[in-house]
This record gives structure tokens, C-alpha cells and sequence, in this order.
């Protein structure tokens, strides 16, 4: 299972070369066809296949636990047509969750927060007086985090800081409480 798993993701890998042949490529999107849904057969017991009114709860272990689930395919298609848009991912066909540990999934959430939620939305400009500014001044800024902050805001309640009000001092004070 772990070669083909290896072989799997390579060939993932591979799908996304662009410098390649349109022969390379329609041979790298077969491939991809044919060993995802072999894959889909291999992984997902035959009673949880084709019923799409059930969830299905993922437990990764060992190789499995980096595996992309969601790129399997649930049916085997005629590749010779590449378009990776129309095909029968699992993660559109089924409610996909996943838990790292079952220990963890059955462990009830003891949650005191006093907020609901915080959000934070920093600024860093070059000239800014913002001590973190000067350590990631190549970075470009996160152009949409402070309507991000404030949408998530006007879902959940709570508080959010954005540009000059995201300070490390705001974020120490409140974290702990949400």
C-alpha cells in the first residue's frame, strides 16, 4: 500500500508540470485516473462506496496521514477527454472529516473561553513603527486579512484588531481568553 501511495502522489506531482508534451500530459492524466479510483477502491471499504448521504470520517495513520483523500476519484472514467474539473472527486461526492487521533475525536472539548472569538489583522509596511514591520519588510502584506477579521466578526461576536491595533501586546492580553 505505501508504494502505491508513493506512486500515487508522484504522479500528482507530475500532473502538474506544465513543461511536458500534450501526449506526456494525457499519458500523466490516465495514469492519474486510473490509479486514483484504484485507489478509492483499495482504501474505502466497498459498504461506505456510492452513498453520498453519509459522511465519512478519516483516521489517517502512518503514510496515510499526508495523504490527499480528497483527489481520489469515485468512479472510473474515460480519460481520453482531459479536464480535471469534471471529474468524481471524493471530496464532492462525500462529507469528508478527519481526526488524527480517535483518543482525541472522543475526548469532550472543555472550552471556558469568555470571547467567542478575536481576530487579528496586522499591517506591515516598511516605514511602519511596527517592530515585527522591519523583520518581514520583503513580505508581501496579506491584502484581504482585515476584511477576513471582520467578516468571521460579524458571524461569531467577539473583538478584532486590524492594522495598528494588532499589536503583539493586543494579541498576548487576548488570546488567552478566547
Amino acid at each position: 500500500v505505501a508504494q502505491q501511495i508513493n506512486n500515487y502522489t508522484d504522479i500528482i506531482i507530475k500532473g502538474r508540470n506544465r513543461l511536458v508534451s500534450d501526449k506526456e500530459r494525457l499519458a500523466n492524466y490516465q495514469s492519474y485516473c486510473n490509479k486514483a479510483y484504484h485507489l478509492y477502491q483499495m482504501l474505502i471499504p466497498a459498504e461506505l462506496r456510492g452513498n453520498e448521504s453519509v459522511g465519512l470520517l478519516i483516521v489517517p495513520d502512518g503514510p496515510l496521514g499526508q495523504f490527499p483523500f480528497q483527489t481520489l476519484l469515485t468512479a472510473n472514467v474515460s480519460s481520453d477527454e482531459m479536464d480535471y474539473r469534471k471529474l468524481p472527486y471524493l471530496a464532492t461526492q462525500v462529507d469528508l472529516q478527519f481526526a488524527f487521533s480517535l483518543t482525541l475525536l472522543d475526548t469532550p472539548v472543555n472550552c471556558k473561553s469568555s470571547k467567542p472569538y478575536v481576530g487579528f489583522a496586522p499591517r506591515y509596511e516598511s516605514n511602519s513603527t511596527n517592530s515585527a514591520a522591519t523583520e518581514y519588510e520583503d513580505l508581501t502584506g496579506l491584502v484581504y486579512n482585515s476584511t477576513e477579521v471582520r467578516e468571521v466578526h460579524q458571524i461569531l461576536g467577539g473583538e478584532y484588531y486590524c492594522g495598528r491595533k494588532a499589536t503583539e501586546a493586543n494579541f498576548k492580553r487576548e488570546a488567552p481568553l478566547a
